[in-house]
C-alpha cells in the first residue's frame, strides 16, 4: 500500500488475545472506512 505524500497508514494493534464477532465486526468496519477513506485520497 503506498502512502499519500509519503505518509503510509499505520492499522492500530490488536490489544485483546480473544477475538469476538463484536470486536471483529468493528475491526472489519474500522478497517474498511480507511481504505475508503484513502482511495478517496488517492483520487484528488
Amino acid at each position: 500500500m503506498e502512502g499519500i505524500s509519503g505518509v503510509k497508514p499505520i492499522p492500530p494493534p490488536i490489544l485483546t488475545t480473544k477475538s469476538t464477532s463484536k470486536n471483529t465486526e468493528g475491526w472489519l468496519s474500522f478497517v474498511t472506512n480507511g481504505f475508503t477513506l484513502y482511495k478517496k485520497g488517492e483520487n484528488q
